[in-house]
Protein backbone atom coordinates (compact mmCIF):
# COMPACT_ATOMS: atom_id res chain seq x y z
CA UNK A 1 0.00 0.00 0.00
CA UNK A 2 1.17 3.77 -0.68
CA UNK A 3 1.12 6.13 2.12
CA UNK A 4 2.33 9.24 1.19
CA UNK A 5 5.00 10.74 -1.38
CA UNK A 6 7.85 8.64 -0.27
CA UNK A 7 5.80 5.35 -0.51
CA UNK A 8 4.86 6.45 -4.11
CA UNK A 9 8.45 7.52 -4.97
CA UNK A 10 9.90 4.41 -3.68
CA UNK A 11 7.36 2.29 -5.72
CA UNK A 12 8.44 4.07 -9.13
CA UNK A 13 11.58 3.43 -8.24
CA UNK A 14 11.44 -0.06 -8.20
CA UNK A 15 9.46 -0.22 -11.61
CA UNK A 16 11.88 2.27 -13.81
CA UNK A 17 11.81 -0.04 -16.47
CA UNK A 18 7.61 -0.12 -16.03
CA UNK A 19 7.35 3.32 -15.69
CA UNK A 20 9.50 4.20 -18.60
CA UNK A 21 7.70 1.95 -21.18
CA UNK A 22 4.21 3.62 -19.87
CA UNK A 23 5.52 7.08 -20.21
CA UNK A 24 7.02 6.39 -23.64
CA UNK A 25 3.58 5.20 -25.04
CA UNK A 26 1.95 7.95 -23.52
CA UNK A 27 4.08 10.38 -25.21
CA UNK A 28 4.34 8.45 -28.62
CA UNK A 29 0.12 8.71 -28.21
CA UNK A 30 -0.37 12.22 -27.54
CA UNK A 31 2.42 13.27 -30.22
CA UNK A 32 1.04 10.97 -33.21
CA UNK A 33 -2.15 12.08 -32.24
CA UNK A 34 -3.44 8.38 -32.66
CA UNK A 35 -3.82 5.08 -30.39
CA UNK A 36 -0.40 3.27 -30.50
CA UNK A 37 -0.57 -0.11 -32.42
CA UNK A 38 1.66 -3.15 -32.33
CA UNK A 39 3.50 -2.27 -35.53
CA UNK A 40 4.89 0.83 -32.89
CA UNK A 41 6.36 -1.70 -30.72
CA UNK A 42 9.75 -1.45 -32.16
CA UNK A 43 9.88 2.35 -32.03
CA UNK A 44 9.01 2.27 -27.95
CA UNK A 45 11.33 -0.92 -27.31
CA UNK A 46 13.71 1.06 -28.74
CA UNK A 47 13.21 4.59 -27.29
CA UNK A 48 12.77 2.92 -23.76
CA UNK A 49 16.06 1.04 -24.07
CA UNK A 50 18.06 4.72 -24.68
CA UNK A 51 16.74 6.31 -22.34
CA UNK A 52 17.90 3.48 -19.44
CA UNK A 53 21.46 3.95 -21.21
CA UNK A 54 20.97 7.66 -19.99
CA UNK A 55 19.06 6.63 -16.41
CA UNK A 56 15.68 7.36 -18.28
CA UNK A 57 15.70 11.10 -18.04
CA UNK A 58 12.87 12.75 -18.68
CA UNK A 59 14.06 15.25 -21.11
CA UNK A 60 16.00 12.73 -23.06
CA UNK A 61 12.89 10.39 -23.15
CA UNK A 62 11.10 13.29 -24.48
CA UNK A 63 13.51 14.02 -27.41
CA UNK A 64 13.92 10.52 -28.19
CA UNK A 65 9.72 10.63 -28.73
CA UNK A 66 9.54 13.93 -30.31
CA UNK A 67 12.32 12.76 -32.76
CA UNK A 68 10.95 9.69 -33.56
CA UNK A 69 9.76 8.67 -37.03
CA UNK A 70 6.48 7.71 -35.82
CA UNK A 71 6.06 11.18 -34.70
CA UNK A 72 7.80 13.27 -37.77
CA UNK A 73 5.24 11.30 -39.09
CA UNK A 74 7.99 9.36 -41.51
CA UNK A 75 6.33 6.36 -40.38
CA UNK A 76 2.47 5.99 -40.78
CA UNK A 77 0.05 3.74 -39.05
CA UNK A 78 -0.32 0.85 -41.52
CA UNK A 79 -3.89 0.91 -43.26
Amino acid sequence: MIRGINDLKQHLLSRKDQFARCLAEKLFTYASGRKLGAHDRPAVDAIVAESKQMNYGLRDLVLRVAASETVRGLSEEPK
